[in-house]
């Protein structure tokens, strides 16, 4: 497991790189999470990695950006790039607070609250980082029983929690692919596709 006391030192870490990285016009690159201890189990491990991945991929994305391109939607109906992205983040707290581990004190509208109508790319990449290691935090404290048992009240019925974090991982992806579209049409060329 990695200790509670060391996820804000990787935290901060990782934001004093974005900073000066975003500076640069960089790349920021997360710092890599410690492995977890030899009582993870494949499903969970594989799924960290993944998720690490999922991380890194979507804040490459972001940092292509110029900080106007922002405020972008495709059309009327559709989220801005900001939107996107502070959805993503928000859907990682619900799901996980919701339906995996909720830690004592949390409050999922009042972290959703931070989230700036006007926020830059430092402070999206900040927001991201944040709920990322949340849901990493919570697939870490769950042994291979608890992973696969089941969510009671959740909406789609009767489902365990490794589907949860399937679903953590499938939201990800769409709206980062969403994303990506923009770029396109934005006349970005996407960072290359990152599978694992």
């Amino acid at each position: 497991m990695v200790p509670t006391r060391i996820l804000p030192s990787v935290l901060l870490a990782f934001l004093l790189c974005t900073c000066a990285s975003a500076q640069n016009g960089e790349t920021p690159k997360p710092a890599r999470q410690e492995r977890v201890d030899e009582t993870t189990f494949p499903a969970q491990q594989e799924w960290l990695d993944k998720w690490e991945n999922s991380l890194a991929y979507t804040l490459e994305t972001l940092m292509l950006l110029e900080e106007k391109d922002l405020d972008y939607r495709p059309t009327e109906d559709q989220m801005t790039l900001r939107e996107q992205f502070h959805h993503m983040a928000g859907n990682i707290y619900f799901l996980t607070g919701k339906f995996i581990h909720a830690p004592e004190g949390f409050d999922r509208k009042a972290i959703t609250a931070t989230f700036a109508d006007d926020a830059d790319k430092t402070e999206l990449a900040a927001t991201l980082t944040k709920a990322y290691f949340f849901g990493a935090k919570a697939a870490r404290r769950l042994n291979e029983e608890a992973w696969n048992s089941s969510v009671p009240d959740f909406f789609a019925g009767p489902k365990s929690k490794r589907v949860v974090f399937n679903l953590l991982q499938d939201h990800a992806t769409h709206h980062r692919a969403q994303t990506l579209v923009y770029l396109r049409l934005l006349g970005y060329t996407p960072p290359r596709y990152r599978g694992w």
